[in-house]
């Protein structure tokens, strides 16, 4: 045996003894959930404009019922210039016109939580739009708004232009400092110009901020997902951001991916401001009796997530800080080992007051089927819904919806056109607009030219669909297994994944991944002891060549490309 193969078994059996105990009951609410992100501009349109709106998501309850989802998401739908499609906020306690009035709002909510399911708001503390009576006030110099922003002096003068405080880029790979002539200083803006970022050092603008949750919380929201976490708050030294030590493929030396972020990401007061938004949730949990919760996004590596967005037991901050594993370390070409190294870490770090939870999709990254080969979301949907925690679905994901292609001119996002395609409207039938909208026009987006026969109502009829896997898997995260069941992990081969889902006195739970573009004969044997000579298939991906109620031998048996199976030592029910 040479070196690199004596390295490689001795980093697989490290990997493979990794091990999650899982935390008994009761568990609170949110720990047991299948949390759901509408992205409200493309659930459905009710009033023919093209647009989804509040009344259209009231008019889709059913759907989530019958896919066990237990809270649903929101992205923003506040008033907004939409520059930034919701993300610049006007005024944060009013709603778009787009979606509706805070009527419909309150409709919808009632409608919801009447069924069960709570509601959660995006909340985007982060930045405001220039066309929020704060920022049009902190021109003008108006007291106490005139500290509401990040405003700095020119560091000099190169003639007649200004010249920006640092060497600070935004997202969009231009200087992330804007001089403003009325007031002759530079405001600070990471992406778009016309988002001016709020001043955390201006206690008011925190008490600004924790009033639009309360109001909120007032009207019986059941929590917030707080944007762009780490971007808070800035170094008050404004010195200089270091470049990386080799440059990005593509890119220019001035582009924001060939900095070091080290002063405009994740400092530790960005911490202290969320501690105080949390306070605020918990302040009212303690009046209500019903944790209302704060989740995080925070695309941070899973150390710093788990020791800094978690908070500590007696200073919490996030119940849950999103963990994108499974979105920013695998894809198609990942073999067992990458997806272990994905997960592992996450588990390893999770404890009583650091709940794990799983993401395989959001309105930021291209869909599960883009990335993957599309015959791979039932796996991804798998993963999601069966390791050890909150479950986080994206708009469409329990079909299998696929990235649209935009075309330039149908593209309206500024900062980034790979945002669009992942953000087109549901696919509900066959129909017009694939039942989304009756408008007599455009969609806000076009629909997928797929939506023909990849739609809720053609896999409402089939047994093997996107659609059904994702219900079947709904309940059986309902299992005690599940819920509160030991995690333990396995490399059958390169690209084989498997893990087992158990509780003491019960017959575990064993789901297995077929990760190759071709066929794969498995051997569970050689890696999970004591195992029976016949296993009972209890549940299988819609591309699998197996089917619930088959008995599998363990020592040998054959998994279609992209398939996924649970089996069980026991009885499945």
């Amino acid at each position: 045996m040479n070196f690199k193969s004596t390295i490689f078994l001795i980093f697989l059996f490290a990997l493979t003894g990794a091990k999650y105990s899982g935390i008994g009951p009761p568990l609170d609410w949110w720990q047991k959930i299948i949390l759901y992100q509408i992205y409200p501009r493309s659930l459905q349109d009710t009033n023919g404009d093209g647009i989804g709106d509040l009344k259209g998501i009231t008019q889709r309850v059913q759907h989530f019922n019958d896919i066990e989802v237990d809270a649903v998401w929101l992205s923003p739908i506040f008033k907004s210039p939409q520059l930034d499609l919701g993300y610049d906020i006007s005024n944060y306690t009013e709603i778009d016109s787009s979606y509706g009035t805070m009527e419909d709002f309150m409709e919808m909510m009632k409608t919801y939580q009447s069924r069960g399911i709570k509601v959660i708001l995006d909340f985007v503390p982060n930045h405001t739009s220039d066309q929020h009576p704060w920022f049009k006030k902190s021109v003008k110099k108006i007291k106490p708004y005139d500290e509401y922003y990040v405003w700095h002096n020119p560091k000099g003068w190169d003639k007649n232009t200004p010249i920006p405080p640092n060497n600070w880029r935004s997202l969009l790979n231009d200087s992330a400092w804007h001089f403003n002539s009325e007031r002759q200083q530079f405001y600070f803006a990471q992406f778009l110009k016309q988002e001016p970022e709020l001043n955390f050092r201006c206690k008011y603008v925190i008490e600004e901020l924790k009033n639009v949750l309360r109001f909120y919380l007032d009207k019986g929201v059941n929590g917030f997902r707080t944007d762009s976490g780490p971007f808070l708050v800035e170094d008050a030294k404004l010195r200089d951001e270091p470049p990386t030590k080799v440059l990005a493929p593509g890119s220019k030396k001035t582009d924001y991916v060939n900095q070091q972020h080290i002063y405009t990401l994740n400092q530790p007061e960005t911490f202290e401001v969320l501690r105080q938004f949390r306070e605020v949730l918990d302040s009212y949990t303690q009046k209500g009796g019903l944790t209302r919760i704060l989740v995080i996004e925070a695309y941070s590596d899973t150390l710093q997530i788990f020791e800094k967005y978690y908070g500590s037991p007696t200073e919490p901050i996030a119940h849950i800080p999103f963990n994108f594993p499974l979105i920013t370390k695998v894809n198609d070409s990942s073999t067992a080992i990458d997806f272990k190294k994905a997960i592992v870490p996450v588990l390893n770090a999770a404890s009583p007051d650091r709940w794990p939870n799983w993401v395989t999709g959001n309105h930021d990254n291209p869909r599960v089927p883009t990335r993957f080969e599309p015959s791979a979301i039932d796996q991804l949907n798998f993963l999601d819904l069966l390791l050890p925690g909150t479950a986080v679905t994206y708009q469409g994901e329990e079909i299998g919806m696929e990235d649209t292609k935009i075309t330039p001119d149908q593209n309206i996002d500024p900062i980034s056109p790979t945002r669009i395609p992942e953000r087109t409207p549901f696919q509900w039938d066959s129909s017009l607009h694939a039942g989304f909208s009756n408008t007599k026009g455009n969609t806000w987006e076009p629909v997928n030219p797929n939506y023909y026969w990849l739609n809720l109502m053609a896999q409402k009829n089939s047994t093997k669909s996107h659609y059904n896997i994702y219900k079947s898997l709904a309940k059986l995260r309902l299992k005690d297994e599940f819920l509160y069941g030991d995690f333990k992990s396995y490399i059958i081969s390169e690209w084989v994944f498997a893990f087992t889902r158990s509780l003491p006195e019960k017959n575990p739970y064993i789901i297995v991944l077929n990760l190759n573009n071709e066929q794969e004969y498995v051997n569970l044997i050689k890696s999970i002891p004591n195992l029976p000579n016949k296993l009972n298939l209890c549940l299988a991906s819609g591309n699998s060549e197996h089917n619930p109620g088959d008995e599998i031998s363990p020592a040998q048996f054959p998994m279609r490309p992209k398939s996924a199976v649970v089996l069980s030592v026991g009885k499945c029910n």
